[in-house]
């Protein structure tokens, strides 16, 4: 959750509240059911007209973030940010079988609430896969699979969805970059590296 969504919250309730010494504002910042609120204890401001232009100026820029699919709520008691749910669903791109396994096994590991999707084997099935536009929120690629090289697929496709691509190889890596790529893992991965990457594609 990005600190200035808190922050905006607070000047938000600290703005449309009348307050004095005998009326202190108590904010309250809660968590509850995957869902970050700012609640205060006073009765807003009587206002002509509320249009929550600071909570659309917020969402707008939380939308140019790659991941986070934060929406505003607009209560009688409070108004809040939330993130509709912590789960992710994730596609893997690997032609070895094993490491695949291994790899999905490692991100539930790291974070159980995600859903791995699909794994995908080759470049042509991955094409195929893509072209039906699934609702994806992040990728995890090989480079060099049985029928080329994974960048063939983000050259055909047009996929704004962040990949993190995990090779053997280092000699990759400036291609990788261009082809929307926001991490590079070297093989063989470990729980660290993985989430690690998976927090660098969340913020």
């Amino acid at each position: 959750m990005p600190i200035y969504a808190v922050q905006t919250l607070v000047e938000n309730a600290i703005k449309h509240n009348a307050l004095s010494d005998k009326n202190p504002l108590f904010i309250q910042i809660l968590i509850e059911d995957g869902r970050l609120k700012v609640v205060n204890n006073l009765i807003p401001k009587k206002v002509k007209t509320n249009s929550s232009t600071g909570l659309k100026i917020l969402i707008n820029a939380i939308r140019c973030l790659p991941i986070l699919r934060l929406k505003s709520l607009k209560q009688s008691n409070f108004y809040g940010i939330y993130q509709p749910s912590l789960s992710m669903k994730i596609v893997i791109i690997e032609d070895e079988k094993l490491t695949a396994k291994d790899l999905a096994k490692t991100i539930n590991v790291v974070e159980p609430d995600f859903e791995i999707v699909v794994i995908l084997h080759s470049v042509e099935d991955a094409i195929d896969f893509f072209k039906t536009k699934p609702e994806i929120d992040l990728i995890f690629s090989d480079i060099e699979l049985g029928d080329g090289l994974s960048f063939e697929i983000f050259e055909k496709l047009q996929i704004s969805v962040p990949i993190i691509f995990c090779t053997a190889y280092n000699q990759y890596a400036l291609e990788a970059f261009k082809a929307v790529g926001i991490d590079y893992l070297l093989k063989p991965f470990s729980k660290q590296s993985v989430g690690k990457a998976i927090e660098n594609s969340t913020y």
